[in-house]
């Protein structure tokens, strides 16, 4: 038997309901908020046992943690008010309010001040007596302070006061950053959710989603929407706690203590629920969103860009917060709109809630909201939360004004249990910036409800359940395989994986019409061994091309692995990655001239990969390569008895480094994904050939180093950059030498030179740099007339210099034998001056397609094809290029 219990402290909540007008539906609402169903004990088998257990409970009452759970409404409207600050006062029990403004506090049974408290309204307390049975159905009524603006005495010699406190908020943000504390600790509860909005039984009746009908028809109901007949659901949903620590300059280290992914295969959760990208410095110029770049209200420019006004102000102690709503002066610019929150004596951000400007051109958002809390703690301000929600556009249905459905997708972190100045020692950083704690995946239901920061907001209750049912049958493995079939091309088994299919049928001059496919395994064959490869088969040369390789791994984290593979297949040298990019229908299809210059190469290679430390990682290796033209390539050198050859082989052993600085990672299965760094990042490497091993012919040196990364320019958008050079000690045939990366396809391409032939340059001295600049729609929105159209544009700048020494064009500049029918072959490098094209773009067209216009700036005359001696001249100083690709 149970019985219905209410809490009739809260009857006067409900008489000034009805005073208000309010309908009975939102009355019953409130009334439901203050029910708690019981269990009056009957259920105990044994009345010894019962005895025993009220005997005990005065005894370790105050060990137990009780649940206290309740509401935070506008005490004026009544509206809920999400992410609300409640907490027991001097205890370290403590929440925020979920999206619906409901929380859930566990602590020991007791008497509390019960505080909530946010910049805008008044401080919520009340004294609350908590026993055994725990405390639910509270309604905590905030209200505002706006007329207590009227008590704060505002001087200021500027006509606006706003722009005061602006300036003060600009000026001492260097000293109010988290990075000013010399050490820190915490712990975070974080959280990702993916939800469908607006959904209706139109949506329910969907193949995809009929499964959630009586999940949601079953449990949902929802205050906070007038119109019942449209739900939300959670269709991803992830958290995990982890303890994050800092030490400067710049050392950080994450300890995830508990994960779990509803829905998602082990692993995966890692990657989304890395605090570390969750966090966003509003104290930065520009804050950066995918790769756009809006302007902070608190930059040094933000005057010219924003206007402020005050709108509330609060009495904080002996501090005064000022509330200022925030606007941008432009719309379409990358600017925010919002409130903030700043205190008068450190002039420190204490809250912020912001949300894009109108309209200012991002692919598939129509919205987004940050929301920020800081508090201050030993004299530093730390954030406790960091919440980003973003609301997608429906790409088929306008969702406002429509009734199409919408994803939103919202991360959040709750910090609490700071730690400052307490560094741990050096060793502590050197190891993995990421470390997953055993156990962490495996904690149980009670765990989580306790170590939640804000209580499971409805959808994300009903999206757990039905994710969780589609799991049992089978049905969410069946998705997210079409998924990754579509996206990647692989078909998914138990161990392995088969495809991709787009690499299933090609041509080429030299081998027909090829077919290829794939096997690899997955992480569920072992976590330390990798098996994989390919076999395919040319109708027109009649041979078999294969690829094996196997991968162990040694040791998982920090990454040491060994790499052995076997090669035989085809290649077009000055095509980057053509065996897997250059093998597809796609890029047959897109070709301007058949490839005449392909060859067999047969390679052995051994590696051995290791992650050293934080931003260095590299590799040694052993390799073998033989390389024999095909029919339709006339290629011979001159070996050291003045015989003409057409088939040679290599052996090197090398290493490779990877530097970065300040970059952060985060690790999937013991390999490192890269995050990038406001710093270059360096590549270097080093190969040394030996004549006579293993059938080598020669003897060399090769030395290369690169930097690359992007600058970000503000409103002025994105700079990338690739600068690389590099030299090859010693006499090789043509192909083995530096040979620039052209394309003669109309697909561009973004490493190397789109207006150069294969094999045109070739340099055993070489120096290359590639600029893209994206403008990110900086002119084109402001043409009123085109700016719907949502374009962005590009521009580009690539040049090549090089140099061939006179024993390298002795071995390969070959004249013409008409006794074996040999055209002849001259090779050249840009040694008169540097090789330079330069380039306009339009991206985003349909949101998925980019078109090029490139010029080639020289050497005109110098084109020539190596086959038949014909000068191009200048026809081929001007084309076109085209891309795919989805971005933000």
């Amino acid at each position: 038997m149970h019985q219905l219990i209410i809490d009739y402290r809260k009857v006067q909540v409900l008489h000034n309901l009805s005073q208000k007008g309010l309908s009975i539906r939102k009355i019953l609402i409130f009334i439901s908020l203050n029910m708690k169903i019981g269990n009056n004990g009957t259920d105990f088998p044994f009345k010894w046992g019962l005895f025993a257990i009220l005997i005990l409970a005065g005894f370790v009452a105050n060990a137990q943690k009780v649940k206290i759970s309740g509401t935070v409404v506008d005490g004026e409207s009544y509206e809920r008010m999400p992410l609300i600050s409640v907490y027991l006062n001097n205890t370290e029990f403590g929440v925020n309010s979920n999206l619906d403004g409901e929380f859930t506090i566990f602590a020991p049974a007791g008497t509390y001040s019960l505080i909530a408290k946010t910049p805008g309204y008044r401080p919520y307390l009340d004294t609350i007596t908590v026993d055994t049975a725990g405390l639910i159905g509270l309604i905590l009524e905030m209200k505002p302070i706006s007329a207590q603006l009227d008590e704060v005495l505002i001087t200021s010699k500027y006509v606006n006061p706003a722009i005061r406190i602006v300036k003060n908020a600009v000026k001492n943000k260097k000293h109010n950053r988290m990075d000013k504390i010399d050490a820190f600790e915490y712990e975070s509860y974080n959280k990702l959710v993916l939800t469908m909005d607006k959904l209706t039984d139109k949506y329910l009746n969907n193949f995809v989603l009929k499964g959630a009908k009586n999940v949601i028809s079953g449990v949902y109901f929802d205050s906070t929407h007038t119109d019942t007949s449209k739900f939300d659901l959670a269709v991803f949903f992830s958290e995990s706690v982890s303890r994050f620590y800092y030490k400067k300059p710049g050392h950080k280290k994450e300890e995830i203590l508990a994960v779990r992914a509803t829905g998602m295969k082990e692993g995966n959760a890692y990657n989304l629920l890395n605090s570390m990208v969750l966090q966003i410095d509003i104290y930065d110029n520009h804050v950066k969103l995918q790769e756009r770049q809006f302007l902070s209200p608190v930059a040094e420019s933000a005057l010219l860009d924003y206007d402020f006004q005050i709108i509330n102000a609060e009495i904080d102690g002996r501090d005064t917060i000022f509330g200022l709503s925030i606007l941008p002066k432009r719309p379409y610019s990358l600017l925010f709109k919002g409130t903030m929150y700043i205190d008068n004596k450190d002039w420190a951000i204490n809250r912020i809630d912001l949300s894009m400007n109108s309209d200012p051109n991002i692919n598939f958002i129509e919205d987004f909201r940050i929301r920020q809390e800081y508090k201050k703690q030993e004299g530093f301000w730390v954030p406790t939360v960091l919440d980003l929600e973003v609301d997608f556009q429906n790409g088929i249905t306008k969702r406002k004004g429509g009734d199409g459905v919408g994803l939103i997708g919202r991360t959040s972190a709750y910090l609490y249990d700071y730690k400052l100045n307490q560094p741990k020692p050096q060793e502590f950083f050197d190891q993995e910036v990421l470390e997953i704690k055993s156990g962490a995946d495996s904690q149980t239901e009670d765990f989580w409800e306790q170590a939640r920061r804000s209580p499971l907001d409805q959808s994300e209750a009903l999206g757990m359940k039905w994710i969780d049912s589609l799991q049992t049958t089978g049905l969410l493995d069946r998705y997210v395989n079409w998924i990754f079939l579509i996206a990647y091309g692989t078909k998914e088994f138990k161990y392995f994986e088969v495809g991709p299919y787009y690499y299933l049928l090609g041509n080429n001059r030299a081998e027909g019409w090829r077919v290829r496919c794939g096997i690899y395994t997955l992480p569920s064959f072992s976590k330390r061994l990798y098996l994989g490869g390919h076999l395919a088969y040319g109708f027109r040369d009649q041979r078999f091309k294969y690829l094996a390789e196997a991968k162990y791994r040694l040791r998982i984290k920090p990454k040491l692995e060994i790499v052995a593979r076997k090669t035989y297949e085809v290649e077009q040298v000055g095509f980057v990655d053509f065996l897997d990019e250059g093998t597809s229908l796609f890029e047959t299809a897109f070709r301007r001239v058949p490839l005449t210059q392909l060859n067999y190469y047969d390679e052995n290679l051994l590696e051995l990969n290791a992650d050293v430390s934080r931003g260095l990682s590299g590799g040694l290796h052993l390799k073998t390569r033989a390389f024999e033209p095909t029919s339709t390539f006339p290629f011979l050198y001159e070996d050291d008895n003045g015989n003409y050859q057409k088939k040679y082989s290599i052996a090197e052993v090398g290493a490779d480094i990877r530097v970065s600085f300040k970059e952060d990672y985060i690790v999937s299965s013991g390999n490192r994904i890269y995050l990038g760094s406001k710093y270059p990042i360096f590549y270097a490497g080093y190969a040394y050939g030996f004549k006579g091993l293993l059938g080598s012919q020669f003897d060399y040196h090769k030395v290369w180093i690169k930097m690359k990364n992007k600058w970000t320019l503000g409103r002025l958008g994105i700079l990338k950059y690739n600068i690389e050079a590099g030299q090859i000690f010693g006499q090789l045939p043509y192909p083995s030498l530096n040979v620039f990366s052209g394309n003669q396809t109309w697909v561009l391409r973004q490493v190397g030179f789109n207006m150069l032939n294969y094999y045109e340059f070739t340099a055993d001295r070489y120096a290359t740099v590639l600029l893209e600049h994206h403008l990110q729609g900086l002119v084109w929105n402001k043409l009123p007339l085109l700016r719907k159209l949502g374009l962005k544009e590009i521009l580009t700048f690539r040049a090549a210099w090089g140099t061939l020494t006179d024993a390298n064009r002795q071995i390969n500049n070959i004249p013409a034998q008409s006794a074996i029918g040999f055209p002849g072959q001259f090779i050249k490098a840009p040694d008169r001056e540097p090789y330079m094209e330069v380039g306009v773009g339009l991206a985003n067209i349909f949101k998925i397609f980019r078109i090029d216009g490139f010029w080639r700036l020289n050497y005109h005359d110098g084109l020539q094809d190596r086959t038949t001696h014909r000068n191009w001249g200048k026809m081929n100083n001007f084309s076109i290029r085209a891309h795919m690709m989805i971005r933000i």
